[in-house]
């Protein structure tokens, strides 16, 4: 069944994310680790999606790239670092989670001038560290009527601006790799653009998963409140 084949995929895959740990860390880290990647694909395929559903193909749920790769890459944060909001969000941001965000689609812009915008407006960039904020954000997106055109994407605040191939959010914090915050393009995971493409998004056309794109492009900036920048 298919049910049975994704949660032996993930489990699979997890077994990498934990390997150093005690026994006890290990069947915690496990669920933790397969917990993450199971609600992100909930989010990223859509309201209908059930673990008991067997329709589909396994290769439709679970992108070919992340079978292969190297998982000793991602850093899973179990928790998000940020501050969450306690009051109503200000003007013009949307509560997603425990965080404020705006998604602004109305004009893109390159990824320095979406940061302009978003400080004009108390925040930067989005930086959502953990697996949990990601798939509420993509979730949201979704069922909020938040999507852009499939030719455009969302800048987040994501980085190796600084050094090729090491990818900090702008708040300091690394960014975890591989699954399940990184998509694939033309079967090949995610980033992939080498010294060119030096700023993330979420790419519209691979379901919300961040890709790694030209800083000059545009885009529409996805902008949460109150972030500490520090790059």
């Amino acid at each position: 069944m298919l049910a049975t084949g994704v949660v032996t995929w993930v489990l699979w895959h997890c077994r990498g994310q934990v390997q150093s740990l005690s026994l006890e860390g290990w069947v915690g880290g496990s669920f933790h680790c397969a917990w993450c990647i199971l609600s992100v694909m909930g989010a990223v395929f859509g309201q209908g999606y059930r673990l008991e559903d067997d329709g589909a193909a396994l290769s439709s749920i679970i992108p070919s790239t992340w079978v292969t790769q190297d998982t000793a890459e991602s850093t899973w944060v179990t928790e998000d670092t940020t501050t969450p909001a306690t009051n109503p969000c200000p003007d013009p941001y949307q509560r997603v989670g425990d965080y404020c965000f705006h998604f602004q689609r109305e004009f893109p812009q390159d990824w320095s001038f979406a940061r302009q915008y978003c400080a004009g407006i108390g925040g930067d960039l989005a930086v959502p560290h953990s697996c949990e904020l990601f798939g509420q954000l993509v979730e949201y997106i979704h069922s909020s009527g938040q999507e852009v055109p499939e030719a455009y994407s969302y800048w987040v605040g994501g980085t190796d601006g600084g050094e090729e191939g090491e990818w900090y959010w702008v708040d300091g914090v690394r960014m975890a790799m591989g699954v399940p915050f990184w998509g694939s393009e033309h079967n090949m995971a995610e980033p992939s653009g080498g010294e060119i493409q030096n700023c993330a998004h979420l790419d519209s056309s691979d379901r919300y998963y961040i890709h790694d794109g030209e800083c000059n492009l545009g885009a529409f900036p996805l902008c949460q409140y109150d972030v500490d920048s520090k790059l």
